[in-house]
C-alpha cells in the first residue's frame, strides 16, 4: 500500500479536465461546436459529390478530412489509428488522438487496479509508475501534434467559409432568373396549347407544326424546371453551410482550448507520477489511499473516449426542417 502525492488530485486531474462538468461520461471536447463542425463537413462533402462545390471548399475538405475519408482509410489500412505516427488529415488525427486517449485511460485503470497487489504478483511498483509516466508523456505528445494540425487547418476552413458566403448571392440571383424564365415558358406553353385547341380537327398541317413547337417549349420548360431544382438544392446546402460555418472559428478555438487544458492536466499527472517514483525509490510509499473514486473517474474517461470515437466515425445525419436535398450522381 502507498500514499499518492496530493491525495487523489493528481490522479483525477486528467478526467476532471477531459470530462464535461456535470455531463457524466461525456468529453468536454465534444460540445455544440463539435456538432456544428461535423455538420459543416457533412454538407461540404455532399456539395462536392454533387459537382456543385468550390475550390476553397475542396481544399478545406482535403486538409481537414471527414468521417467518410477515415472509414476509407481504415478499409485500406486497418491499423492506421493505432500507429505511433499521426495520420495526414486533421479529422483522422482527431480519431487517432481520441483512440489513444481511450487506450491511455484503460491502461491507467488496469495499473491502478493492480497496484495494491504489485508486491505479490511480481510487477514492481517502480515499473508501473514508469509505465504511467510514459502514458503521460505520449498523451502530451499527441495533443501537441493535434493542436498543430488544428491550427494549420484554420486558414483553409475560414477561406471555405468565405467562399460559401460569396456563392450564396449569385446562386440566389441565378435561381430568380431561372424562375422568371420558367414563368415565361409556362405562359408560352399555355398560349401554344390554346392555339392548337382553336384549330380543332381542321388545319392538320398547321396543327402538326404547332404540336412540334409545343413539344419543344415543353422540353425547354422541363429543362428549366430541372435546373431550378438543382439551383434550389445548391442554395439550400449553401445556406446551411453558411449557418454552420459561423461555428467553424469557435469550434477550432474551443477544441484547441480544451486540448490545452487537457495537456496541462497530463503534465500535472506526469509531475505527480515523478514524485511517486522518487518516493518509491526512497522507500516512503507506505500509506494507503482510496482507489475507488480514482478508478471510477478514469473508467468514466475511458467510456467517454470510446463513445466519442464511435460518434466521430459514424455517418452524420443532419436534423433539419429544410425542404431540400442534393442527389449524388
Amino acid at each position: 500500500m502507498f500514499r499518492m502525492v496530493g491525495a487523489t488530485e493528481q490522479s483525477l486531474a486528467i478526467p476532471q479536465a477531459a470530462l464535461r462538468r456535470g455531463g457524466g461520461d461525456t468529453l468536454a471536447f465534444g460540445g455544440a461546436s463539435w456538432s456544428h463542425l461535423r455538420a459543416w463537413l457533412f454538407l461540404a462533402e455532399r456539395l462536392q459529390r454533387a459537382g456543385d462545390g468550390d475550390a476553397d471548399v475542396e481544399l478545406a475538405l482535403q486538409r481537414f478530412g471527414s468521417p467518410a475519408q477515415v472509414r476509407r482509410l481504415l478499409r485500406s489500412e486497418p491499423r492506421a489509428m493505432s500507429e505511433d505516427a499521426m495520420p495526414a488529415t486533421t479529422y483522422a488525427a482527431l480519431v487517432w488522438w481520441i483512440e489513444g486517449l481511450q487506450a491511455s485511460a484503460a491502461l491507467v485503470v488496469a495499473i491502478l487496479q493492480r497496484m495494491p497487489a504489485s508486491a505479490r504478483d511480481g510487477w514492481p511498483l517502480e515499473d508501473q509508475l514508469r509505465l504511467l509516466a510514459g502514458v503521460a508523456g505520449e498523451a502530451g505528445r499527441r495533443i501537441a501534434y493535434l493542436v498543430l494540425v488544428l491550427t494549420r487547418c484554420r486558414a483553409p476552413l475560414l477561406a471555405a467559409r468565405r467562399a460559401v458566403t460569396a456563392a450564396c448571392r449569385p446562386t440566389g440571383e441565378l435561381l430568380e432568373h431561372t424562375a422568371a424564365s420558367i414563368a415565361v415558358l409556362h405562359e408560352r406553353v399555355n398560349r401554344k396549347e390554346r392555339e392548337i385547341a382553336r384549330h380543332g380537327l381542321f388545319g392538320a398541317h398547321r396543327k402538326h407544326e404547332r404540336m412540334a413547337e409545343l413539344h419543344t417549349l415543353q422540353k425547354e420548360r422541363a429543362a428549366a424546371l430541372a435546373h431550378a431544382g438543382r439551383l434550389q438544392a445548391r442554395l439550400g446546402v449553401l445556406d446551411a453551410l453558411r449557418e454552420e460555418g459561423a461555428w467553424l472559428e469557435p469550434a477550432l478555438d474551443g477544441a484547441i482550448a480544451a486540448l490545452a487544458e487537457l495537456r496541462a492536466a497530463w503534465t500535472l499527472f506526469g509531475a505527480g507520477i515523478s514524485e511517486l517514483r522518487a518516493d518509491a525509490l526512497a522507500g516512503e510509499l507506505v500509506q494507503p489511499f482510496d482507489r475507488v473514486e480514482v478508478i471510477a473517474q478514469w473508467s468514466a474517461l475511458e467510456r467517454a473516449a470510446r463513445s466519442f470515437a464511435a460518434d466521430a466515425m459514424s455517418e452524420f445525419h443532419l436534423h433539419s426542417d429544410r425542404n431540400w436535398s442534393i442527389t449524388t450522381p
